[in-house]
């Protein structure tokens, strides 16, 4: 998690989640640096929204959770006059890897481009309609596709 200013985190108490997850036992060790804030893992995000929503942890509380749950959340179950957004944390992208030993250059440079196409026709964002069901996710934006050099 980033580092946020000291006067900022006195404000917040309650910390909720989803877990038990890698990233709800970070939240743990983020708010136990901070005195007085307590953590509350849920087993769904529905649940930590529509408590967060309802009051249920108090004033000064958050729910932490990754955008597209909580967009698709806050959508899903009409708390978007009830909640607001502050701010992303981190972003979480995940890589498309190959073993050098098994896998020509030649063949990922391919596969990196007809991956390119693929998001450029649209056809990544039907993919990803087909497979999400209550909470909509998205592909990435082309920014976050655009390859490092290859090794």
């Amino acid at each position: 998690m980033r580092k946020f200013p000291e006067k900022f985190l006195t404000i917040i108490l309650t910390f909720v989640t989803y877990g038990p997850t890698n990233m709800s036992k970070t939240v743990e060790k983020f708010a136990a640096k901070i005195p007085g804030a307590k953590v509350e893992i849920k087993t769904g995000y529905e649940t930590a929204f529509n408590m967060l929503a309802t009051r249920r942890f108090g004033e000064k509380a958050i729910v932490y959770a990754p955008d597209i749950i909580g967009f698709g959340v806050l959508e899903k179950w009409k708390l978007k006059d009830k909640i607001r957004f502050a701010g992303n944390d981190k972003k979480n992208l995940y890589y498309i890897v190959f073993v050098k030993e098994l896998v020509e250059k030649s063949f990922v440079d391919k596969f990196n481009q007809v991956l390119m196409e693929v998001h450029a026709s649209g056809k990544m964002a039907e993919i990803y309609k087909r497979y999400t069901r209550d909470i909509q996710a998205k592909p990435p934006i082309k920014d976050d596709m655009i390859m490092f050099p290859p090794q």
